[in-house]
């Protein structure tokens, strides 16, 4: 089946595991090794927990999927409220895990379009 129907015919839940499974694909062809998948504690849930090999930072990795433009572009769903909930779990997985390597924070938007292409997108360091 193709990316783009396969897409139109997933519930929104389905669609973000799809999205974060294309993620994690184009994480790992990028010198990038996965910690966590959807680490999760009370406040709530990280997607990606990963480490980048050729900065070496610890990225936590939000990541937003969608398959039209019309409810905006993936990065557009990244919230101020969201922002500050992946601040405060970001916080809380270093104080569990405590790294040696520096974190930062970093989306990734998957677009799975009409022509069965995927565009990902990856801005690191989104916010501070």
């Amino acid at each position: 089946m193709e990316a783009y129907q396969y897409a139109t015919s997933l519930r929104s839940r389905e669609l973000g595991e799809a999205g974060e499974s294309y993620a994690r694909a184009y994480l790992e062809k990028n010198s990038y090794t996965i910690l966590h998948m959807n680490w999760r504690c009370k406040y709530g849930e990280i997607d990606i927990i990963a480490c980048d090999q050729l900065s070496n930072e610890i990225a936590i990795i939000e990541v937003k999927t969608r398959k039209s433009a019309l409810c905006g572009r993936p990065l557009e769903a990244v919230t101020r409220k969201k922002q500050q909930q992946l601040r405060r779990l970001s916080a809380l997985w270093r104080q569990e895990h405590q790294p040696h390597l520096p974190l930062r924070i970093d989306v990734i938007g998957v677009s799975i379009n009409s022509d069965t292409s995927i565009d990902i997108t990856h801005v690191k360091r989104v916010f501070l």
